[in-house]
């Protein structure tokens, strides 16, 4: 049974036409957060990743992977704030025009493993004291995407804009929707 699981995606590479391209994009990206993520975080900086493999001239598939920070707010009372992303998602691109400027929609779906780390200040009966928390979690996300193809050749400029959403964190006392819209700035280097 292992050796099947394992063989699928073996076989699936091998049925990818011979003609296809396989594009790399990397990026650095800027975004705000929305809905109840926004009381907690003004900004999110980070930067991703992607392998892609061009099945025809207007469809591409592959992986995307990078990290994400968000900058809290300063009112939020806790100390030493540390809140990360790492994104792991399966994506799909599809693109309006085959030459020149080359729009494109897309998605992109997978797994967000959420950090987050903060020290607080407590009464303990006879003062303060400091403590230390630290955790983290895996959510699965959605985001769909527009973005903007410019260059010919094996290098082009890459610009996107997106929507993260990452599905409710369900504590007993707290639902809390994780989103962001965040712009991306890159390059796609085909090969």
């Amino acid at each position: 049974m292992k050796k099947t699981i394992l063989a699928i995606p073996v076989l699936m590479l091998l049925s990818l036409p011979v003609q296809g391209q396989f594009v790399i994009k990397v990026g650095i990206l800027g975004g705000l957060p929305m809905g109840s993520m926004s009381d907690f975080y003004e900004l999110t900086a980070g930067a991703e990743a992607s392998i892609m493999y061009q099945l025809d001239p207007q469809l591409s598939v592959g992986i995307t992977s990078g990290f994400h920070h968000f900058f809290e707010k300063d009112d939020w009372g806790y100390e030493d704030i540390s809140a990360n992303m790492v994104p792991i998602r399966a994506c799909i691109n599809y693109y309006l025009s085959t030459e020149g400027t080359r729009p494109y929609v897309g998605a992109e779906a997978g797994l967000h493993i959420a950090m987050l780390s903060y020290s607080y200040r407590y009464y303990t009966g006879y003062g303060y004291s400091w403590g230390y928390r630290d955790f983290s979690e895996a959510r699965f996300g959605f985001v769909p995407l527009v973005g903007l193809e410019m260059g010919s050749g094996p290098f082009a400029f890459d610009m996107s804009a997106r929507y993260t959403l990452i599905m409710d964190v369900d504590d007993e006392s707290v639902r809390q929707d994780i989103s962001f819209l965040a712009v991306k700035i890159g390059a796609a280097i085909r090969f």
